[in-house]
């Protein structure tokens, strides 16, 4: 995934943030938390405050992280249930 904004750090931490995401990788939380912090400080510094249209841009790609990260939290729910399932089904086979 491909992100546009003018700030590269602004890049940088969403592109980290998305591969993180993708590889269901352990450091997103800390990715998220550096992203969260750089926001906070491009928005209460008045000379470098995104424009109207730089915080939408922003809410949209976070909002889509965010949905990407809930398909794979779901996706690997459902792979430790069926894991779950496979090992108990497994254990009953070996018990007969």
């Amino acid at each position: 995934m491909n992100f546009h904004f003018e700030n590269k750090k602004l890049n940088e931490l969403f592109s980290s943030l998305y591969e993180a995401i993708e590889n269901e990788d352990d450091k997103s939380l800390k990715i998220q938390k550096e992203l969260d912090l750089y926001i906070k400080l491009l928005c209460e510094n008045p000379s470098t405050k995104p424009s109207q249209g730089e915080v939408l841009y922003l809410k949209e790609n976070i909002n889509k992280l965010s949905a990407i990260a809930e398909q794979k939290r779901e996706y690997s729910g459902k792979k430790v249930l069926k894991q779950k399932q496979n090992s108990k089904a497994i254990a009953k086979y070996r018990s007969v």
